[in-house]
């Protein structure tokens, strides 16, 4: 119980103590008030002053305004002292409840006095600041006065500067229209002069026009003298070839094109019309003329060629022309002699066999063109043709498929080279490259074009833009249906038509066509025979760096070979275009050749014969890849340098290796019929020669009379239009002047009224 109160004094002496410190910050609070109330006093004693000593007040307000927060600061911290005496005091009071009623008496006494306090202070505050709002307005209603003033001034300023400017501006408007009027009436007379010449130019002209009609008249009447000489001398010609046509006869040889056996001859006449535009045209004429001894005619363009002398050496068999051999009925064994030359060396050439795709009814082709192959396509397995009951189809070859095998995989087949008695195909080259210009290959692709290397020193060639295409896995385009659009493109022009070889070349290989013509024309490949060319012994055996197909076989390919994109490119989703091509070229029947000495490509290394990227043989054709301008060339120059030391040089092969063909000609017979013949023929040759000076004459008095007529239909147009033109700019030089005048008048007006406004 001792413990007890002791520590109930303890507690009240704290109590107590604390107690004390609260009531010294109150007075603490109530002596800042006191301070702020004497401030706000000072405040309103300055207001009076206010239009001299704002800042002053301004600063007191300032000083008021911090006291008064330093007050509210000490107003709380005793409020928390008060806080902290209760809760003591809350304590005391459960052991001793008397102290309880003294603690709240005092604590409402303090709390009464710091509330009149508070309200004191905030009657004070509100009152400064009332008289600080009532200076600022009367602080900027004085400077908007000045404001307005000075405005005032500034618009009366400019309002003169304007005037006089405009005053101004009217008197050069004055000078100018002055100088208009002056320059309007130079206009009109300039005009009226410039009217006058051109009526006398017309006058000139309709002169002119009249005499060039007559002299036409005339032209036209020693024209039509002339021409009625020339129907006679055409009579006579036309005679003429009748009688030399009734004497000779022609030998045609369908599907092929003679080699030519001397420049070719116009046979031109002398007043006929020449019409050779189709194949009977073109045999006629040459029958009907004594001195031509061959013809051949193209098909595909109506290309008539005519020779003095004759040939059996064939350039291509082509179902697209026909040659002919013409000479007198009297050397008709001659003439089939050259018919059996020529057929003689027609190469014997087999037709394509045909096989079926999956899903086919195989039974009557037993062999099938599909082939299954391993992920990177250098094992594939050819599909077989597979019997159940009475039908067969073609399906993997495979132990699960059921049925009765009664054919295989197509076979392929390696053409052998033509007997030395028929015709080989050419080595005329059309090459082609496909560049895509965002990828790094454009720079090797700009730089042989603009050292006319690669597929520049073809016999023609183009470039087809490509685009990007995903890679497999394995780093292999996939870009089989990219390739088919291009081909499509190669289709469309024809160009490769014209040569006897295509040849797709990638943008990245060093190629050399006259290495590719010695290549082409040591197969000796039979010529109208369709093949491609396998190029090295590896996986297909077909390298896209550089792929070589004959004329025929592109043009069996656009044939036949629109399935392929369907069948191939569904089966083998991931493969490159040259498996494309190969696969599709096998599958049409196409046939093949192999050189494995044709290319050199060192992205697959020792297996396909590169084990390094060097290019030092001189017999190779091409190197694949070189992908940037310095590889490429320091590849082309090695690989040239090889060539010149195996003693090829760069022109190898451009030339026809076969030389000048052996020709015949087949004399002129002097008979009884071509003695008549030719004796018409001179009488139109001599009318013609007398005729010759009249109608040069009519011609060129033609065009006189011609150009006469023209030079004075230009000059009554431009005389017309002069005149036009002048009256036009006499009507624009009175409209100026007239407006002239006017704008006098109104900047004379202008003038005196700035001037006025000026003064004012």
């Amino acid at each position: 119980l001792q413990a007890d109160r002791e520590e109930v004094k303890r507690l009240r002496d704290k109590a107590e103590g604390e107690l004390t410190d609260g009531t010294s910050e109150v007075k603490d609070a109530q002596a800042q008030i006191a301070a702020a109330k004497k401030a706000a006093g000072k405040a309103m004693a300055m207001q009076q002053e206010a239009d001299e000593e704002r800042a002053k007040a301004l600063a007191l307000m300032k000083e008021a305004k911090e006291n008064q927060q330093k007050a509210e600061g000490l107003k709380k911290r005793g409020s928390t002292n008060i806080d902290q005496s209760e809760s003591l005091q809350g304590q005391a009071d459960a052991i001793k409840g008397r102290e309880e009623e003294e603690a709240a008496a005092a604590k409402t006494a303090i709390h009464k006095e710091i509330d009149a306090l508070e309200k004191e202070a905030k009657y004070l505050a509100d009152k400064a600041n009332s008289q600080t709002d009532a200076a600022d307005a009367a602080l900027k209603s004085a400077q908007a006065k000045l404001e307005a003033a000075n405005e005032k001034a500034k618009k009366a300023s400019e309002a003169l500067k304007k005037a006089l400017a405009e005053a101004d501006e009217a008197a050069k408007r004055n000078d100018h229209a002055h100088d208009a009027i002056r320059e309007a009436i130079a206009a009109r007379d300039a005009a009226n002069r410039t009217e006058q010449q051109s009526e006398a130019s017309l006058h000139k002209g309709e002169h002119d026009l009249s005499s060039g009609k007559t002299s036409a008249v005339k032209a036209r009447d020693a024209q039509k003298r002339v021409d009625e000489e020339s129907a006679k001398v055409a009579s006579l010609e036309q005679q003429s070839m009748e009688k030399t046509a009734a004497h000779r006869m022609c030998n045609r040889i369908e599907g092929v094109r003679l080699r030519a056996p001397t420049e070719t001859d116009d046979f031109k006449p002398m007043a006929m019309h020449k019409d050779v535009d189709s194949e009977e045209a073109c045999v006629m004429w040459c029958q009907e003329h004594e001195s031509c001894a061959q013809a051949v005619f193209a098909k595909w363009n109506k290309q008539c060629r005519l020779y003095p002398k004759a040939t059996s050496e064939v350039l291509e068999w082509n179902a697209d022309y026909t040659s002919s051999v013409c000479g007198d009925k009297s050397q008709k064994g001659l003439l089939k002699e050259l018919v059996d030359d020529t057929a003689s060396q027609k190469p014997s050439i087999e037709d394509p066999t045909s096989c079926s795709w999956d899903g086919e009814d195989c039974s009557s082709t037993k062999c099938c063109n599909e082939a299954s192959c391993s992920w990177d396509f250098k094992t594939c397995t050819g599909h077989s043709c597979y019997k159940n009951g009475d039908s067969a189809q073609c399906m993997e070859s495979a132990a699960w498929n059921t049925g009765v095998i009664i054919g295989g995989a197509r076979q392929t087949r390696k053409l052998q080279p033509a007997s030395q008695s028929t015709t080989k195909q050419a080595t005329s080259l059309f090459c082609f490259m496909v560049v895509n210009w965002k990828a790094e290959e454009q720079a090797v692709a700009n730089y042989a074009k603009d050292k006319k290397l690669g597929i520049f020193e073809c016999d023609a060639q183009t470039i087809l833009t490509g685009w990007e295409v995903p890679k497999t896995p394995w780093a292999t385009w996939i870009n089989a249906d990219a390739f088919v659009k291009l081909w499509q493109q190669v289709h469309e022009s024809g160009l490769y038509l014209q040569h006897d070889w295509t040849v797709k070349v990638d943008a990245d290989t060093v190629f050399f066509p006259n290495m590719l013509r010695m290549h082409l024309a040591s197969l000796n490949a039979p010529q109208g025979s369709r093949a491609y060319i396998k190029n090295v012994n590896y996986k297909f055996q077909l390298n896209g760096a550089l792929e070589v197909f004959t004329r025929e076989a592109v043009k069996w390919y656009f044939d036949k070979g629109g399935v392929c994109a369907e069948k191939v490119i569904k089966a083998h989703e991931k493969a490159g275009e040259d498996f494309f091509m190969k696969t599709c070229m096998d599958s049409i029947g196409v046939d093949n050749f192999e050189d494995f000495m044709l290319l050199r490509d060192h992205t697959c290394g020792a297996e396909c014969g590169a084990p390094d990227e060097t290019c030092g043989d001189g017999w190779v054709a091409a190197y694949h890849a070189y992908r940037d301008v310095d590889a490429w060339s320091k590849c082309h120059d090695a690989a040239r340098a090889a060539q010149l030391a195996a003693g090829h040089k760069p022109t190898d092969g451009l030339a026809d290796a076969a030389g000048p063909p052996e020709t015949k000609e087949l004399p002129n017979v002097d008979g009884k019929d071509a003695r008549a013949a030719f004796e018409v023929l001179q009488q139109a040759a001599d009318l013609r020669n007398r005729v010759a000076p009249d109608a040069r004459a009519a011609d060129r008095a033609a065009k006189d009379a011609e150009q006469q007529i023209a030079t004075a239909r230009e000059l009554i147009r431009d005389s017309k239009a002069g005149i036009a033109g002048a009256r036009q700019n006499a009507t624009n030089a009175r409209e100026a002047e007239a407006a002239a005048k006017k704008a006098i008048s109104k900047a004379s007006a202008q003038e005196r009224e700035q001037q006025a406004i000026a003064k004012a």
